[in-house]
């Protein structure tokens, strides 16, 4: 049936919407089934992936922050989580509320397999190196397909940090974050384990460990391991994270956590996965450590001291432009013109490519007078980006200046 509603008007076509909503609304009361509309996630896609090496279909559930339509240059740290149809959403929810709603913007990428059922199912041929069950012994394979297959297909896709991965595993997901840690340390940067069975029917992570320690002087990884205080599969944690402590291993970082009060259960994996996030990507903002070096030495020791930090120890502080930018202002607002000038100098140098950062010098620059240099950098900020609006409007401005 075709419905013609060229013409009506608007009181025409608010009638006819209501009596289809009538008509609806007589069908459903006389006992048509309703079929719910899915919910989805905001800011979230799915791609299938197939994977030859392990003979099956995926599902990649991506979450992704705003900043990434924003932007077209950036590219962004990604967290893979095993078990993706169990805890998606949940870890979905966290990465935004805990680091995206504080400017810090990273991808997820929740590995599934279409549903609930089939993950309960299949999470027990992928993530077991041997033994059990028939058609298991299959992580090896597992993570051959995210080497060779899932995540070469979402970088060539996606704008993601190859050198800023980060493996999340809970329970049986955890245990493989361990074995690939110990089996291959350098596909991801950042491990969280939480609540690990580390001697699981056959075989054993103690063990691995113990194998790659024997061939091996560096373990180039950082590791977050949490697990509940209740937690029967505790038993063995401690000897593994002492031995971690104590071992001589090269560019391991170690943070472990037990938390209270909890066992084997959705509060574990909340507490965890939160701290987790926190520790390696909720980093300490430059901007408060320069407000301190500014106070105690000047600006220009405090500028010295930032590009040493920037230098070698860039893991330690959130070192974006925003967060430069933001103590210029905050300078600026406050009549401070010549360190603001100072603040957004150092943020040209650290971010020679950003528009943003020469439109800020340039707004600087005008308040303290000096408008050659101020015309320069915004026409800087102008050919960098050509569609910057305010950079266009303020040298229109200052043409006969």
């Amino acid at each position: 049936m075709k419905l013609e509603v060229l013409g009506l008007g608007a009181l025409g076509l608010g009638m006819l919407l209501l009596s289809l909503s009538s008509t609806s609304a007589t069908a459903q009361t006389e006992g048509t089934p309703v079929i719910p509309a899915e919910v989805t996630l905001d800011h979230s896609v799915q791609v299938e992936v197939t994977s030859r090496i392990v003979g099956d279909t995926f599902v990649a559930k991506i979450y992704l922050p705003d900043s990434y339509y924003e932007s077209t240059s950036s590219t962004y740290p990604v967290i893979y989580l095993t078990d993706g149809d169990r805890y998606f959403g949940l870890a979905a929810d966290l990465v935004y509320e805990e680091l995206s709603r504080n400017d810090i913007d990273v991808v997820l990428v929740g590995v599934a397999y279409g549903t609930r059922h089939l993950n309960d199912e299949k999470r027990d041929r992928d993530f077991r190196a041997q033994g059990g069950k028939e058609d298991t012994g299959g992580a090896t394979r597992f993570r051959d397909f995210l080497r060779r297959e899932l995540i070469p297909s979402l970088e060539k896709q996606y704008r993601l940090d190859p050198q800023n991965r980060t493996l999340v595993g809970w329970s049986r997901g955890a245990t493989f974050t361990l074995m690939t840690l110990f089996q291959d340390p350098t596909l991801f940067r950042n491990y969280v384990s939480l609540a690990p069975r580390l001697n699981y029917e056959g075989w054993s992570v103690i063990e691995t460990e113990a194998e790659y320690a024997r061939k091996h002087k560096s373990l180039p990884a950082r590791l977050y391991l949490a697990m509940g205080a209740e937690d029967e599969r505790m038993e063995h944690v401690p000897g593994l994270v002492s031995r971690l402590q104590k071992s001589p291993y090269e560019g391991l970082e170690l943070e472990a956590e037990t938390i209270t009060e909890v066992g084997h259960d959705i509060s574990a994996l909340f507490q965890g996965l939160r701290g987790g996030l926190l520790h390696f990507f909720h980093l300490p903002n430059i901007a408060e450590a320069m407000e301190v070096w500014i106070d105690k030495e000047g600006v220009e020791a405090a500028a010295a001291r930032y590009r040493a930090v920037r230098r070698t120890g860039a893991e330690d502080y959130d070192f974006r432009e925003e967060r430069l930018n933001e103590l210029g202002y905050h300078f600026l607002f406050q009549g401070q013109v010549s360190l603001a000038v100072a603040i957004f100098e150092l943020n040209v140098e650290s971010y020679p490519d950003s528009f943003n950062v020469y439109d800020s010098l340039g707004e600087a620059l005008l308040e303290s007078g000096e408008i050659d240099r101020a015309r320069a950098s915004y026409q800087r900020s102008l050919t960098l980006n050509p569609d910057n609006e305010n950079a266009r409007a303020v040298l229109e401005q200052i043409k006969d200046r």
